[in-house]
């Protein structure tokens, strides 16, 4: 994978995590909605970029994405702190992927 692919894929979960985050506050309900979007995606690409290194963390992110998916009716309380588990989550993922992502950009791409 290559390095800019890695910074693009980090940006998306770290802004996945921090709107997922905001999801904890009283908000309309149109935004919820919004998340059951957003939220798959972020963690589609978490598992796409830690799959190989720590696969613990991408069925997590699977998971993750499901409940958003397919869970409703859950009281606000509960789904906050799913929230902001989850946005903290994604956030640090984001943060890890751009951590081990390669900085010289001269150097060659070990990916096939």
């Amino acid at each position: 994978m290559s390095q800019q692919s890695i910074k693009i894929g980090a940006a998306i979960m770290i802004v996945g995590g921090i709107l997922t985050a905001i999801g904890a506050l009283p908000l309309p309900y149109g935004y919820y909605e919004f998340l059951r979007a957003v939220v798959p995606m972020a963690c589609a690409v978490g598992v796409l970029l830690c799959f190989s290194r720590r696969p613990g963390f991408a069925m997590f992110l699977v998971v993750a994405a499901l409940v958003f998916v397919f869970v409703k009716g859950l009281p606000k309380g509960v789904w906050a702190l799913i929230d902001l588990v989850l946005g903290g989550t994604l956030v640090f993922g984001g943060l890890q992927a751009l951590e081990g992502a390669p900085n010289d950009p001269r150097s060659p791409d070990p990916s096939p």
